[in-house]
């Protein structure tokens, strides 16, 4: 019963979002509207994700389907960062019992020979009631349920917290903290993850705390920078989503984020230029494909462009099927079971769309 539920509410989660999938390089400054109430102090009243939807404002959906609709917008509280462009917009602000929004993204995948970077601002606010356990609450994913570079917190005493990353939620391997403490509503800290693919070894979880920029150079490893190898069973081979988690009050204190960038570059994730979301399906001009729903085949048209490749991910990110070569414009999915797949074009001129099928 409780197998059937979970399927069920993965597949309702993927039919809600539509292909609203994003093309990276992507930023998010929570270019949206803050309000308050006029409680002493005053108590933030929007948030991010609807109240009686799945869905939220920009790109954002959520991973939760029953507690209080978080996490809040709030005015930001960071000021700037060396090297990183003025910061835009506002910020969030989760709590314990957040709902777990998640931004989907064109699909990365150990075959493309490139790694997978996110960076983002991070305050922790409040937490008077952490108990001293730990969770993660930022992360590179799969699936709403599965992820890899994990970002960790800890709290090191009342006023005082750590961070950390684990490399994968199925692997059990111990989480890795960096060297440096912080000070609970007064340090803002910019962190950046970093995915090392490796289909052939052993993948590497990376995290940078509070780095020093310099252009496009990826910074050497630091007293406060973390990395950790990979078990080779617990590689992720590719990622689709950046996942926000809040877990109980014990475990999540009050964390303002802000300034999110996810990219295939160190420069991607610290760019000098705030660009807009970009929704994927804008790439390759006079894209069809058809029938969708389909059955045993589907038939793509590429305006002028001619298809190099074509790769079928299932709803985990997981790789399926690829194909080099298309017969009659048409790709054989009949081995496919049914279900919500995303199939990820590349045409001649190295541009590409993604696109969600259903297999009937």
């Amino acid at each position: 019963m409780k197998t059937k539920l979970f399927l069920t509410l993965l597949l309702t989660s993927c039919l809600t979002f539509g292909q609203e999938l994003y093309q990276l390089p992507l930023y998010e400054g929570f270019d949206y509207a803050v309000a308050y109430s006029d409680d002493t102090p005053p108590e933030p009243l929007n948030t991010l994700l609807y109240s009686d939807t799945m869905i939220g404002l920009g790109p954002w959906i959520e991973d939760n389907y029953s507690s209080t609709k978080n996490p809040f917008l709030i005015t930001s509280p960071f000021t700037s960062y060396a090297g990183l462009p003025a910061f835009t917009g506002n910020a969030i602000e989760i709590k314990g019992g957040t709902n777990d929004p998640l931004l989907y993204f064109e699909p990365v995948n150990e075959n493309d020979g490139v790694n997978l970077y996110a960076s983002c601002m991070v305050k922790v606010t409040d937490m008077s009631s952490v108990s001293g356990s730990l969770d993660y609450f930022f992360a590179l994913a799969t699936s709403g349920f599965g992820y890899g570079a994990a970002l960790y917190f800890s709290k090191v005493d009342d006023t005082t917290y750590n961070l950390g990353i684990n490399e994968s939620n199925t692997s059990g391997e111990a989480i890795v903290y960096t060297g440096a403490t912080f000070t609970e509503n007064v340090d803002e800290v910019f962190v950046v993850i970093k995915y090392e693919f490796n289909s052939s070894g052993n993948s590497v979880a990376h995290l940078f705390v509070n780095p020093v920029i310099n252009g496009a150079t990826e910074p050497a490893s630091h007293e406060d920078t973390s990395s950790i190898s990979l078990e080779d069973e617990a590689n992720r081979s590719t990622f689709t989503l950046l996942k926000i988690n809040a877990n109980s009050n014990a475990r999540t204190p009050g964390i303002a984020i802000d300034e999110i960038r996810i990219g295939t570059s160190w420069e991607d994730v610290v760019s000098t230029t705030n660009e807009p979301l970009d929704i994927v399906d804008n790439e390759i001009a006079n894209f069809k494909i058809y029938p969708n729903p389909a059955n045993d085949y589907i038939e793509i048209e590429s305006g002028a462009e001619s298809v190099t490749s074509i790769t079928v991910f299932d709803i985990l990110g997981e790789q399926v099927l690829i194909q080099e070569v298309l017969n009659d414009n048409r790709m054989d999915i009949s081995s496919l079971t049914k279900g919500v797949y995303f199939i990820k074009i590349r045409g001649d001129n190295n541009s590409s769309i993604t696109k969600k099928i259903i297999k009937n």
